[in-house]
This record gives structure tokens, C-alpha cells and sequence, in this order.
């Protein structure tokens, strides 16, 4: 009998603590909000950085994808973008007040609009000035916000902005910072996807 009773209430823990584990509550808004605030200070201070991965566009019914290398040095950024089967390499430079085009075909054009550089060239075009800060995680400063997710962790889970949507599929810890591994960026019938494989940061020089 005294068995029973002991067995009877261990059996009774056991359900009481599976219960417990599987209605834990969620993270509250505050500590997310919080969350969401230590982790934009961060990453605010993180202005000089590389990147290596893929990028894929979708436009319309055509889609193709390349490697992708991004230097960025404070307010000056490098973009290097190769396509496989020797179908040539685009190099995209500048800061903000000019910006150079390398071709594949060997021509270097300069503007002051990358936006429209990109287009007339590449027949294709993202505001790059936006783009670095969406692929750190972070919202344009001052850009038109439609909505802004956050996930459990603080970090940046979905974003429209300036009539681009942004959303968050993969995270990487690289030295402390929590940094997009995937992530896709769309508008109208264009879609660019992200893979980044490794990210390298560096001091101010």
C-alpha cells in the first residue's frame, strides 16, 4: 500500500512538472522592448564590417543567384557581386554623395543615385543605403515604418519600411552580436534572398 502511495505521487510530480514545462509563459513585451533596445545600441556602434554569401533574385519569372561580398567602412561600402558560368562580376562602391558601377562588361559609370545606376544596368535595384542597416537587423534611421516585429530574443523578426518587406528566417552570433544569416528583402514583383556565411568585423581604424 505504502508503495502504491509513493508511486502514486511521483506519477503525480511528474505531471505537474510537464505541465508546468509545457505552459511556460511567453517572453513578456517588456522584456523583448528591452531586449529590442540593448540590441540596437549594439548594433549601432558596428560600422565597419564584411560579409560573404549569396544573394538570389527573383524578378518576376526570372531568377538567378551569385556570391555576394559586402566591405562596408563606416559611410563607404564595397559590393562585389559574381555570377557563376562566366557570366562576369559587378562591383558597386561609394558613400553618400557618390556612387561607381563596375560592369560586367568592363564599363564604370558613376552617379549620384546608386538606385538608379542599379536599375539601368542591372535592370534591378534595392536602396543600398537602407540595405545597410536592414542586414545588420536594424531598421532605417528616419525611413517611413508600415509595422516592426520583434522575436522572443530582442531582435529584429520582420520589417516594412519605405514600401520594402523584410523578415528575419536565421540568426549567427559573430563576437558578441547577433547578426542575419538569412533574410529576405521584397517589393512588388521583386525578391532578393540572403544567405550570408560569414560575417568579419573590425574596429574603427
Amino acid at each position: 500500500m505504502l508503495l502504491n502511495k509513493i508511486k502514486s505521487h511521483a506519477l503525480s510530480v511528474f505531471i505537474l512538472l510537464l505541465t508546468a514545462c509545457a505552459s511556460s509563459p511567453p517572453v513578456p513585451d517588456t522584456d523583448k522592448d528591452y531586449n529590442w533596445r540593448l540590441h540596437q545600441e549594439k548594433l549601432v556602434q558596428l560600422t565597419n564590417w564584411g560579409l560573404a554569401g549569396r544573394i538570389s533574385v527573383q524578378l518576376e519569372q526570372e531568377g538567378w543567384s551569385a556570391s555576394l561580398y559586402w566591405t562596408q567602412v563606416r559611410d563607404k561600402y564595397q559590393l562585389r557581386i559574381v555570377a557563376p558560368l562566366g557570366r562576369g562580376t559587378v562591383e558597386i562602391s561609394g558613400n553618400e554623395d557618390s556612387v561607381s558601377l563596375h560592369t560586367a562588361d568592363n564599363r564604370i559609370l558613376e552617379d549620384r543615385d546608386v538606385e538608379l545606376l542599379m536599375q539601368q544596368n542591372l535592370g534591378w535595384q534595392v536602396p543600398i543605403d537602407a540595405l545597410v542597416y536592414w542586414i545588420k537587423g536594424l531598421p532605417e534611421p528616419g525611413a517611413a515604418t508600415s509595422s516592426l516585429e520583434i522575436d522572443s530574443m530582442g531582435r529584429l523578426a520582420a520589417l516594412n519600411q519605405s514600401g520594402w518587406n523584410i523578415s528575419y528566417e536565421k540568426y549567427i552570433n559573430i563576437d558578441g552580436y547577433d547578426l542575419p544569416a538569412r533574410m529576405t528583402v521584397q517589393r512588388e514583383q521583386l525578391k532578393l534572398r540572403l544567405s550570408i556565411n560569414q560575417w568579419t568585423l573590425s574596429d574603427d581604424p
